[in-house]
């Protein structure tokens, strides 16, 4: 059970424990919610071949892709935002003044149409930028421009379970065009490597994944989806905007997945459908060295 020890090591350091009894949040697993008795059942180690496949798929058919899933386990902050009344942008990337562009426009955006935004700055996937994402994290929360963890374990933990989220679909076959979570998850995972990327919630209910042209949307809103947010609502005026006219003109980008090959990675699939236009992938393979002696040695001590 070292996966689950190195858990709840890592939610006290959040300070955070589940507000449902019972239960326990695995986030360097596979990013279920489950009770006590039934993470005790579950391998928290994943496997190509899992005994407890049946079981974790039955823990899977209760899931359905919202900010909860995301983010239950990490940060109480967040989580504690999440109510019907609340608007929730996650975001990432590693450029600092998109980051202060698209932050400052959409907090005016909020402003002004008189709702409740709140914001966090979730990193980068890619480790070889943590310097980089530590510096942009402090200056996030010294310009007082959104929430975003100080702990930098906080952010490997939230990318890990997007991971471990998608691994374990992809050992019990669920890589299909039509799974909400697979489609959520190798969205932020694919924007995230374009850079700029955000993720709106209306409370728990996800509105929209998108890449760094949200920027542009909430910059326009002065003239142009202003106007339909007192009919339409703020989250369907700027989808609708989002969508038919910034996209239309932007297009989609390509869809790029990383699979990190480790002993706790499983199966990798052979084939896999682009989520913007349900084409077959191309499939490549490369290889990586970062060059970072005291990441590797952090991954060894993260290692699950």
């Amino acid at each position: 059970m070292e996966s689950l020890i190195k858990s709840q090591h890592a939610q006290k350091q959040a300070g955070y424990s589940s507000k449902t009894s019972g239960t326990e949040i695995i986030p360097a697993t596979t990013g279920l919610t489950m009770s006590s008795d039934e993470s005790m059942m579950l391998k928290l180690v994943q496997q190509t071949h899992s005994p407890d496949a049946p079981r974790e798929e039955e823990l899977w058919r209760r899931e359905t892709f919202t900010l909860n899933l995301i983010v239950d386990g990490i940060d109480a902050v967040i989580f504690n935002w999440i109510n019907p009344g609340n608007y929730i942008f996650l975001y990432g990337g590693d450029d600092l003044d998109w980051i202060r562009r698209f932050t400052m426009a959409a907090k005016a955006t909020a402003k002004d149409s008189n709702v409740k935004l709140e914001m966090a700055y979730v990193g980068k996937r890619n480790h070889s930028h943590r310097e980089q994402i530590r510096r942009i994290s402090e200056a996030v929360r010294a310009e007082n421009l959104s929430h975003s963890w100080a702990e930098p374990a906080l952010m490997w933990f939230f990318w890990a379970r997007l991971e471990s989220m998608l691994y374990s679909k992809i050992q019990l076959g669920k890589s299909d065009d039509h799974d909400e979570v697979m489609q959520g998850i190798k969205k932020i995972l694919s924007y995230d490597k374009l850079g700029g990327w955000a993720l709106l919630s209306k409370g728990a209910e996800i509105v929209m994944i998108t890449h760094g042209v949200i920027e542009r949307t909430v910059t326009v809103y002065d003239r142009t989806w202003k106007t339909h947010v007192p009919t339409k609502g703020y989250s369907k005026a700027m989808y609708d905007h989002h969508h038919d006219e910034v996209l239309r003109e932007t297009g989609h980008p390509c869809a790029h997945f990383d699979f990190h090959i480790t002993a706790r990675s499983g199966r990798i699939p052979e084939k896999m459908n682009c989520f913007e236009c349900h084409r077959p992938m191309e499939k490549y393979m490369s290889f990586a060295c970062c060059h970072d002696e005291k990441l590797l040695d952090q991954d060894e001590n993260y290692n699950f």
